[in-house]
């Protein structure tokens, strides 16, 4: 694969035409959004938290609910083929559908091909969406990989591993912030998808089902992550240069752009929580790093049980087969 194929496919703008970076604020324009006001007026000169933002935002806006998108490419491809093209996020603005019917999840087949399940329990309810997001959200945060700079600076090879490491942790970090947000203590997706309660009626979710989607929230919720802090750990574990079997050079990169974004995370908690709080804070977020590499690991496990005793016939998408494996 050509290296620059992997680019970055726009540039950050700070005068930005629908989203004004040089605000007090960034007034929320998808509909179902959950990222709060993000005021940064105060922290002008953190260049690398605008960018991280901006493209957050982009980012949220495709998870939007009331969006759509053929992602059946994204579906069928492998993670070095989906790096070979320029990222989602760098296009221009994208269209909501707004749906007359109640958001709602479409019936779906899940883990056993003889039953469907639903993820609302009004079943009578008119639903319009097919969308697996669990694959989507592992193909968002692939998205945003192609955006980080340091990723591009590695080779190809490299660039696959460091993905097939790091992205099931960033996509949980991902739902669980947004599910923070909207104050549940489950994970939840866009549209009210309550994935714990994907069950057979009358059966108890069980413990890896309840690591995975429940207790995740516990750590995510006692940090209190500010969207500020969120873009800087996920920036944090896509620099991951712990990832094994890279190359010295690659390692190198990673490990200097990691430094580069902890100074950065120190600087901004100092001046937001002070020298002692914001040491303290540093601690507990570092610290999600194995946290969630930790959880990443019990839901391949709960993605590989669900193969074994469950699941028959294809998978949903190969880039999960290629994550979760």
């Amino acid at each position: 694969m050509d290296p620059k194929g992997v680019k970055r496919s726009f540039s950050v703008s700070y005068s930005h035409e629908e989203i004004d970076l040089t605000n007090e604020v960034i007034e929320e324009k998808a509909v179902c959004s959950r990222l709060d006001h993000l005021s940064i007026q105060n922290y002008a000169n953190f260049e690398s938290i605008k960018s991280l933002l901006y493209t957050e935002k982009k980012l949220d806006d495709f998870r939007n609910p009331v969006f759509h998108e053929d992602f059946s490419y994204y579906y069928s491809n492998s993670i070095i083929t989906i790096l070979s093209r320029n990222s989602e996020l760098g296009k221009g603005a994208i269209k909501l559908e707004i749906v007359e019917s109640t958001p709602c999840c479409k019936k779906i087949e899940t883990y056993c091909e003889h039953q469907r399940h639903h993820f609302c329990k009004d079943e009578q309810r008119k639903c319009y969406s097919k969308r697996h997001w669990l694959t989507e959200d592992l193909i968002l945060s692939l998205e945003m990989a192609k955006t980080m700079p340091a990723i591009q600076k590695i080779n190809p090879d490299d660039q696959e591993k460091l993905l097939k490491h790091v992205t099931l942790s960033i996509t949980m970090l991902m739902q669980c912030f947004y599910s923070s947000r909207s104050k549940h203590d489950t994970i939840v997706c866009p549209g009210d998808i309550t994935p714990i309660k994907m069950k057979p009626k009358g059966s108890s979710p069980s413990k890896l089902e309840e690591d995975v989607f429940c207790r995740t929230m516990i750590s995510i919720n006692r940090v209190d992550l500010s969207p500020q802090e969120y873009v800087l750990l996920k920036a944090l574990i896509y620099s991951y240069w712990a990832t094994p079997d890279l190359s010295e050079e690659s390692r190198k990169i990673l490990k200097e752009t990691w430094n580069s974004y902890a100074k950065t995370l120190m600087d901004y908690l100092m001046i937001a929580h002070g020298q002692a709080g914001g040491a303290k804070k540093f601690a507990e977020i570092v610290s999600l790093i194995e946290t969630f590499f930790n959880y990443a690991k019990k839901h391949r496990e709960l993605y590989a049980v669900g193969k074994v005793f469950c699941r028959k016939g294809p998978p949903i998408s190969n880039i999960m087969e290629e994550i979760m494996g």
